[in-house]
């Protein structure tokens, strides 16, 4: 998979919960932070501590929705830490538990923690020996530790990610294999719209899925550009037409705007998708009724008092274009499952798999802290 715009990290709490000492560029598109640091380095352990500070949010009161400056919970964040050569690894603690997933950040100077230091979006597995990498083109994290104080920076290359996003072949999306087992009469299926941002790339294992999934549902292409495909499954003819695929940055959050029509050349099913990013302007009652459970986040202000807040609204069709599907698609010939098992999966996979899992709540948590 490719085009991951942030990566949330275990120590992005460093500069994610880090006060209000911030700042961005002309663009919008670089975030500076700072916070108190605590050093251990006997035991190698840091410990950070965010100062006191508000963020604006959307807050659910009952019916209402309430655009509010909220002080945020102050908790100190620690993690472990150590050395491979010139490799700096921060392995976060989480309730006294130590990950065994070190991120991976050089630039500095080695086995000294103070220094700049530059994320590699790699992560090391202590008891696997094993190391991990993700696309790091369209961000970069750096930390600056000094005594007392640790001050974090990232930078967005938003141009570039869109770009790169308006280049895909979004056929190969993992929406559109969805697709093809929707309309080969298959149940369980996961059609979820921002899928389509989930392209697959040009490794082995993404091009071994992709032809496989073609081959199961007896996909046979007959023309394709990177927007639109005619395809037959059994004795019908189908067309995908990605007709839009917008995005825009606001703040740390994305705003989307998707339109697809698929067609057996009698009936059309179109599935739409927008989902905008909360702000001053939409933080009104009467978008209430666009939010989604889901959405929902329950916090504790700095005072232990709990509240609702969200951070986007979304408008989409996605049971009316699951049915508008079952019905151009071919003659099932799986045996019938249980309809609440059906109803369960879609729940949750359409939620829990595909960009929208993996790459949007990502960005999500990171945007909640960095406002």
């Amino acid at each position: 998979m490719k085009h991951l715009l942030i990566t949330a990290t275990a120590s992005a709490m460093l500069l994610a919960a880090c006060g209000d000492d911030s700042s961005t560029n002309a663009s919008g598109n670089t975030l500076t932070r700072t916070a108190s640091l605590f050093v251990d380095e006997e035991h190698q352990l840091i410990v950070i501590t965010p100062d006191p500070y508000y963020e604006n949010e959307c807050v659910v009161e009952g019916e209402a929705l309430t655009w509010k400056n909220v002080q945020q919970r102050i908790r100190a964040d620690s993690m472990k830490y150590e050395f491979h050569g010139d490799t700096l690894l921060f392995y976060n603690i989480d309730d006294g538990d130590t990950s065994h997933y070190g991120e991976m950040w050089v630039g500095g100077t080695a086995g000294k923690i103070y220094g700049t230091w530059t994320y590699t979006h790699c992560e090391y597995h202590n008891t696997e020996n094993d190391t991990r990498c993700n696309d790091s083109k369209y961000h970069k994290i750096t930390y600056n530790i000094s005594s007392g104080k640790v001050t974090g920076t990232q930078e967005i290359y938003f141009d570039q990610y869109l770009s790169d996003i308006n280049n895909s072949d979004f056929t190969k999306s993992n929406f559109v294999l969805e697709l093809y087992k929707a309309l080969s009469g298959k149940d369980y299926t996961d059609t979820w719209v921002p899928d389509i941002f989930d392209v697959y790339g040009e490794n082995d294992q993404d091009i071994e899925y992709y032809n496989k999934t073609i081959a199961d549902n007896g996909v046979n292409i007959i023309a394709s550009t990177k927007r639109q495909q005619t395809f037959t499954i059994g004795d019908k003819t189908f067309t995908v037409d990605i007709k839009k695929v917008d995005l825009s940055l606001d703040g740390y959050q994305e705003n989307r705007d998707i339109s697809i029509d698929v067609t057996d050349g009698v009936t059309t099913c179109n599935a739409t998708y927008i989902k905008k990013a909360l702000n001053a302007e939409l933080c009104k009652t009467e978008n209430a009724a666009l939010l989604d459970e889901d959405d929902y986040d329950h916090m504790t202000d700095n005072n232990g008092n709990e509240y609702i807040y969200v951070d986007r609204i979304r408008m989409y069709n996605e049971d009316e274009f699951d049915m508008c599907l079952k019905g151009i698609a071919v003659q099932s010939t799986e045996n019938d499952v249980d309809e609440s098992a059906i109803v369960l999966y879609k729940k949750t996979s359409a939620h829990e798999r595909g960009y929208e899992a993996r790459f949007e709540k990502l960005l999500r948590k990171w945007a909640k802290y960095s406002k």
